[in-house]
Order: C-alpha cells, then sequence, then structure tokens
C-alpha cells in the first residue's frame, strides 16, 4: 500500500507504459511504477494527462485532488466496489437506531480515549494544572459517553470534549510565535490550524478510498448526519486517528521546531500595490495563511513517515497507514453483522 504526492506547480503526470511519468516543461524528473500504487494525490496546478488519466482509472488508483491551499477539490475513482449487496446491508442496517447509537459511542470514545491519551504523553514531559485540569475533564465526559441514550447527547459530549482537547493542545505547544487559541476551519485562520486542516483533509482523503475499496458507501454513517456531499461514514472512522495520527505529528513538528513562520505564506503581508489587486480580499477571505511550496512538500514527507511508523496493538505493531485498512474492513464486517465494530484506541506515548 503506497500513495504518490504531487505538489510541484506544473507538474504534467503521463502514462509511460505501465508505469506513470512525471513531466516539468519537456522533461522526465521520474518515472513511478504502479504495481503497488494506491493513491495519488495532486495539489494545485498539477496536470493529469487524458493517457493517465485512463491508465489510474483502469488500475483502480484512487486519485484525489486538492486546491494549491490544501483544500479538498474532488476523486477520480471508477465507483465504488461491486459489493453492491454490502451496501444494501449498510443501508438497511443504518436503520436500526440501536446499532448506530452503540456504533458512534464506540467512536466518539475511542477519539476522547486518544486525545487523553496524548494529554498524559505531554504530561509525562513535566507538571501542568492546565493539562491536568483538561485530563480531568476529559475523563470526565468520557465516562458519561457509554451512558448516551442517544445521539444528540452523545455529539453533545464529543463537542465538549473537543473544546477542553484543544485549550490543552494549545498548553502543549511550545513555541511562542505559534500562536493557537482554538480550532478554526474553512478556512484555518493560524500556521497549526492550516497543519491540523491538511492533515485532516489527507486522513480523511486515504479513509474515503479505503472505504470504497472495502465496497462500503462513505457517506453514510453512524455519527455524523448524512448530508449532501459530507463523507459521513469516512468522518466517523477518522475519528479515532486523528490524535494519533495528525495531532500527534503537528505537536512533534511544531515542538521540535521543524515549522517556521518562513514556511507559511501571509496575504495580510503583502506589498500595498498587490493589495490593491482585485483578487486580493477574495484571497485574504479564502486564505489567511497558506502553506509555502516547501512547506507543503515538508508536512507531506512528516506525514508519509507517520503513517508508516509501526503501532503496538492486541495483533502486534501495525503500520497507522495498515490499521486505516483494517478499519475500514472491520466497519464492513459489523455491517454483516459479524462482529461489533471497535475502534482503536491508544494508551502509550505517541
Amino acid at each position: 500500500m503506497s500513495e504518490l504526492y504531487l505538489v510541484q506547480q506544473g507538474t504534467r503526470l503521463h502514462r509511460h507504459q505501465n508505469a506513470l511519468a512525471l513531466f516539468q516543461g519537456q522533461r522526465v524528473v521520474r518515472r513511478v511504477p504502479v504495481e503497488n500504487l494506491d493513491r495519488i494525490v495532486l495539489a494545485g496546478n498539477v496536470t493529469l494527462a487524458p493517457s493517465a488519466r485512463e491508465f489510474v482509472l483502469r488500475r483502480g488508483i484512487d486519485t484525489v485532488f486538492l486546491s494549491w491551499t490544501g483544500r479538498f477539490l474532488g476523486r477520480l475513482s471508477g465507483g465504488m466496489g461491486k459489493n453492491v449487496f454490502l451496501r444494501l446491508q449498510q443501508y438497511s442496517r443504518l436503520q436500526d437506531e440501536a446499532f448506530r447509537l452503540e456504533t458512534a459511542r464506540a467512536v466518539v470514545a475511542a477519539k476522547v480515549g486518544n486525545q487523553l491519551a496524548l494529554v498524559n504523553s505531554r504530561l509525562k514531559d513535566g507538571p501542568s494544572e492546565a493539562l491536568r485540569q483538561g485530563r480531568r475533564l476529559l475523563q470526565r465526559i468520557g465516562e458519561a459517553i457509554p451512558l448516551a441514550k442517544e445521539l444528540s447527547s452523545l455529539r453533545g459530549h464529543e463537542g465538549r470534549a473537543a473544546a477542553v482537547y484543544f485549550r490543552c493542545f494549545a498548553d502543549m505547544l511550545r513555541p511562542e510565535e505559534f500562536v493557537f487559541t482554538h480550532r478554526n476551519r474553512r478556512p484555518p485562520r493560524d500556521p497549526v490550524n492550516v497543519l491540523l486542516s491538511l492533515g485532516y483533509t489527507l486522513l480523511l482523503a486515504a479513509m474515503d478510498g479505503e472505504l470504497a475499496s472495502a465496497g462500503l458507501d462513505p457517506a453514510t454513517g453512524c455519527f455524523h448526519e448524512p448530508a449532501y456531499g459530507r463523507p459521513s461514514l469516512s468522518l466517523d472512522l477518522i475519528e479515532e486517528f486523528r490524535a494519533p495520527v495528525v495531532d500527534a505529528l503537528v505537536l512533534r513538528a511544531v515542538n521540535r521546531r521543524e515549522f517556521r513562520l518562513t514556511d507559511f505564506y501571509f496575504p495580510e503581508a503583502m506589498a500595498d500595490d498587490a493589495r490593491r489587486l482585485p483578487e486580493f480580499e477574495e484571497l485574504r477571505r479564502e486564505a489567511p495563511v497558506i502553506l509555502t511550496h516547501e512547506g507543503f512538500r515538508k508536512f507531506i514527507r512528516l506525514y508519509e513517515r507517520r503513517l508508516g511508523e509501526r503501532i503496538a496493538t492486541a495483533q502486534g505493531r501495525q503500520s497507522l497507514r495498515n490499521l486505516i485498512r483494517r478499519q475500514a474492513g472491520g466497519y464492513a464486517r459489523a455491517i454483516r453483522g459479524e462482529i461489533p465494530y471497535r475502534p482503536l484506541q491508544w494508551t502509550i506515548d505517541y
């Protein structure tokens, strides 16, 4: 299982025999074998030539398109898996309120448990009254989750946990220049939120593809309500991965000063003549903070490295990338009634 990320602006992707060739101008800069290629992610001005488009569709390679700021635009795939009977079971199971509530409780409990594990891991670095208080509140919310009798109250617990957790997240960041007060998005308005949003976008794209490969419909979940254009099931199943994959990565990278403010571009700092351009207001509204090209490449390298890290589980040490695929398959088994869905919870250091 591997992924190819293309962020160099102006790159064109063509087919070359049984491989893909990356062109910059008239020059081939790289040839990519496709035997083990599962996903291609293209950001910004990266072009998929007709020969490559047909090739990836025939090979079943999931192809994801992001804007140059990292916002998800769409995907190219050969459609959902051929197992229509599994999807019929999926739609039928979602009419079962007990199944929805049980699965949603498990999802939220794992999310809060993993947030708590990240806070605990940072407390080992030294005492912090703010983090200790946050831990107590997260523990209290975690105890209330199994008692939730309906989805609305469960969503209330999840929202309160998120507010507590991101206050803790701010306390876990060390460099003073990276100011983080709360989680914001659409668009993210500070460098830390830019990194979190990009990480969640990549994680969602990966889960989306795994669910489709498993024959499931990513749009119909248990915790997130169905909505036009929303991949509700993918959003459900990435909840357990947000803290161990993305949040831990961002904390580690920022605290180790692998990112600096020079890795970000601030339209507000544009020169006066550029600020008078008609596109300025739209740019400021749509992307008040943007990763530079090199910052984008740096994040992709760190994200890929994180997905490759092996984590101790009851079944032995496995990479986070393989665990994403395993969880998609586990949900399919839950739909078939073979086992309850069991999200992953970490209690070890990140």
